[in-house]
Order: structure tokens, then sequence, then C-alpha cells
């Protein structure tokens, strides 16, 4: 066997129950009372809050110098941007938007697809596993 030629032992296997079970129905609400992991726009939300009044050299070192920059009544709107395809050709794009007044950060905003905003939501928080 190959895996004891490797040195590995094997792992035994569970069936899984059979749907309609009562097993199959206790292993169902085992999965589904299970938390989700936050979207890469639960992050984006939550991270940009926390830049809010900080300077946008903040915002620079967390996710890289902005791809745009827009001068708009006196503040600065800095937009990073992430375009690409998905694997079936459908777009995918994630925009984030980070205006600065007196220095500091007045507000942000994002926009997009979870893949595409994955690789943001990942600079604000490594933790963000990408997919």
């Amino acid at each position: 066997m190959l895996v004891a030629a490797a040195g590995l032992s094997e792992v035994p296997s569970t069936p899984a129950p059979k749907p309609g079970t009562p097993e199959w129905e206790e292993k169902l609400r085992d999965v589904l009372s299970r938390p989700l992991p936050p979207s890469a726009g639960d992050v984006l939300s939550r991270d940009l809050r926390k830049l809010h009044g900080k300077r946008a050299q903040v915002a620079f070192d967390r996710l890289d110098y902005p791809d745009r920059r827009m001068t708009v009544q006196g503040a600065v709107l800095y937009i990073w941007a992430n375009d690409d395809t998905n694997r079936d050709g459908s777009p995918l794009y994630c925009t984030v938007k980070v205006i600065v007044r007196k220095g500091l950060i007045a507000s942000t905003d994002i926009g997009g697809n979870e893949g595409a905003c994955a690789t943001f939501a990942h600079k604000l928080d490594p933790s963000f596993h990408l997919f």
C-alpha cells in the first residue's frame, strides 16, 4: 500500500449518515449551527471604519498606494481598484474609496464582488484567508 510505504498511517473514515435518518438530521443541524466566517465585505467594512480619523498614510501602509487620486471640493478621494475575471469568465471587481479632509480619513466606501475584495480584506486583516 502506498500510504504504508510512505510511512504514513491510514486515517479511518466514518461513513456519512444516510439522508433522512436521525443521525443525518443531527449532523445537518450541527453544520448549519456553525457560525460563518466573515466575508471580505465584513472585514473591509470593519477595518476601514477603524481608519476614520487617522492620517491617509495609514491607509497607504495597509492597502499600498492607490490607483487613483482626485480632489473634490477640497477633499482628496483615493481609489484602490481590483478588476479581474472569474474562472467562468464573469467579471470580478472591487473598489475601495477613502476620502481625506484636512489630512485625516473622513469616510470610506467599498463596492464589488467577494472574490475581488478578498485581496483588500487580506491586506487589512492578514488573518482573512484568500480563497
